[in-house]
Formats: C-alpha cells, structure tokens, sequence
C-alpha cells in the first residue's frame, strides 16, 4: 500500500520501509498517510496547476504528485485516465530538460490534460 507524505520540506510518496526501531530517527512522527482516492487526486492535481510557479522546487513537487495519481490510476484501471498523466509527464520532461520555465500556454496544456484525466474516470 503506498502511502503519502504532504510536510512543508518533502511531499511524495513514503520512502521508508516497514515500522521498525531505527537509531537516530529524526522522524518521531508518522506523517505518512494513505494515498487518496484517484478522484482526488485529479482534483488536487487539477488546484496544483494553477498554482504552479516557475521554482523547481514547486516542479519537483508537481512531479510526485503527477507520477502518484499516474500510479493510482493504473492500480484501478483507469487507463484513458492514465494516459492523460502520461502526457503531463511527457510536457514536464520536456520542460525540465530545456531548463526553461513553465510558459502560460504550456501551463494551460498542462491544465488540459489534468482536466482531460478527470473526466476521463468512470
């Protein structure tokens, strides 16, 4: 089961393994909680590109969300769905490896897809 993690210094998916004692943990708390359900997900999704901004802290983070709702949406078998993220994925390569920053109108295809995913769920 993949759960989450939405702290102000990291959001994604848990990195760490099965509860045990660990020396040293800096991590007293459990802030990992279930991955939302797909539908919300999306929505979320479809809120973070609006406020997406041009640091790429703010990209990385719209990364792991877009590759977490790509993942839920396989697991349920929402392909088309799926395939929408996917191009989302594609967009964000694309923009990541030119080192340029996010343009409106790339914002907006984004913004599409997102849109295009949601209504895609049955």
């Amino acid at each position: 089961m993949l759960r989450w993690v939405e702290a102000r210094s990291y959001v994604g998916p848990d990195r760490r393994g099965k509860k045990r004692f660990r020396l040293f943990n800096r991590r007293r708390v459990d802030l990992s909680e279930p991955l939302p359900g797909v539908q919300v997900l999306l929505r979320l999704l479809h809120l973070r590109v609006l406020d997406l901004k041009t640091a790429r802290e703010a990209m990385a983070q719209f990364r792991e969300r877009v590759n977490a709702a790509s993942h839920a949406t396989r697991e349920v078998g929402q392909t088309e769905s799926a395939a929408h993220l996917d191009q989302v994925k594609r967009k964000l390569r694309v923009v990541n490896a030119s080192g340029e920053h996010l343009s409106p109108a790339d914002a907006e295809e984004i913004q599409q897809s997102v849109t295009s995913a949601l209504a895609a769920l049955r």
